[in-house]
């Protein structure tokens, strides 16, 4: 539909609709430590004023956000703060409807990243990366990094960090996202080991036997899977986990804890000429976050290609067998997308975060090197 340029410095990484509304997205900006309100309609999208978020220290950055259903009418946007010195982390709890500051908690696990509220609204998971390649300050002795789980079973006010479950069973099995469905299940993505988590929240506090650990197959060049983006269908059976280093998607059956079909290779279905980073074997498009809607009978998967400078979209009804559905372009400046053989060929775009309506049809790319949002709509919301 359009594309709208971020204020300076502005550059937006992580998009989310807001729960129980039609016109009102948020997306964070971890340079200026700032959420940005999102109106939008159908034919357009305005980006309107900041909410500062109180951030003091220079070692803090917001990472990632997740934002609630209503709760007694409000919806709270959780901002993931990460340290730049190898401390512990935080989340700042924000009324969306005020810009107000509700509650702050301290002591998280390192470097958190990908966040998101169960259903009901009682906890908040946090995957904590605690990522040795983004901080070299990080002990060699410690492996791994963690799930912070926050109960909010007594209100905002009262939130408190119930458990940080480690994730320490490799030298670099580092959480990377999360997200939940309505049956209290949780997937992880923990990317270095190519793995994802599954556990309850019925379970808490979690022990080892609590947690299955599912590997990610790798392709057929045996090209290791490396999982960023999750998302659970609506009716809460199906993760959808997008693979950032073969480029690939897959579809896991909750329940079962079983990977449906196999990895299905982004590139394979980019229309001829579209861009690659094509001097690298991996990491070419690079998918990142995804989500799921489902219409008419049918269920649509999208993933934001960070180094394609695209939003694509598969039919997933059957999961077992993804069928390409569309493509479009992310940003305003695709076109300065050009290989260039020996130097660095990253997007220029890089479009990172998604977030689509369960409904009306709008999609949201956050395209974070550019400093840009792109609004897309689905043909049933024209």
């Amino acid at each position: 539909v359009m594309t709208v340029a971020t204020a300076a410095d502005a550059n937006p990484e992580i998009v989310r609709m807001i729960p129980d509304e039609d016109d009102r997205a948020v997306f964070v900006a971890s340079a200026t430590k700032q959420l940005f309100p999102i109106t939008y309609s159908a034919e357009s999208f305005t980006i309107d004023t900041p909410v500062n978020l109180s951030i003091e220290a220079a070692n803090e950055e917001a990472t990632s956000i997740d934002v609630s259903r209503k709760i007694d009418g409000v919806n709270y946007v959780a901002v993931v703060i990460a340290t730049t010195d190898c401390t512990p982390g935080a989340v700042v709890f924000v009324n969306f409807q005020t810009g107000a500051i509700a509650k702050r908690i301290d002591g998280l696990g390192y470097n958190p990243d990908g966040c998101a509220f169960t259903k009901d609204g009682q906890y908040l998971i946090i995957a904590c990366e605690d990522d040795r390649e983004d901080r070299t300050c990080k002990p060699a002795e410690r492996h791994g990094g963690s799930v912070s789980i926050i109960d909010l079973t007594d209100g905002i006010a009262n939130a408190t960090l119930a458990q940080d479950y480690k994730v320490d069973y490799a030298e670099d099995s580092e959480p990377e996202h999360a997200e939940t469905n309505a049956n209290g299940d949780v997937v992880v993505s923990v990317q270095e080991t190519s793995d994802v988590l599954v556990f309850n929240v019925a379970d808490l506090p979690l022990e080892e036997a609590d947690v299955t650990i599912v590997h990610q197959p790798t392709d057929a060049g045996d090209n290791e899977a490396e999982p960023d983006g999750l998302f659970i269908s609506p009716d809460g059976s199906l993760a959808l986990i997008s693979n950032e280093r073969n480029g690939s998607f897959q579809m896991m059956d909750i329940a079962s804890k079983t990977m449906l079909g196999t990895p299905h290779i982004v590139e394979e279905d980019l229309p001829s000429g579209w861009y690659v980073d094509a001097d690298k074997s991996t990491k070419r498009t690079e998918p990142e976050e995804a989500s799921m809607v489902a219409r008419d009978g049918k269920l649509y998967a999208m993933m934001a290609l960070q180094e394609s400078h695209a939003v694509i979209v598969y039919d997933v009804t059957d999961p077992a067998a993804p069928v390409f559905d569309s493509i479009d372009k992310a940003g305003n400046d695709w076109e300065l997308d050009v290989f260039v053989e020996g130097e660095k060929n990253e997007s220029n775009v890089g479009s990172e975060g998604l977030t689509a309506h369960p409904t009306n049809g709008i999609v949201f790319s956050a395209n974070e090197r550019e400093g840009s949002l792109t609004m897309y709509s689905a043909s049933w919301a024209r």
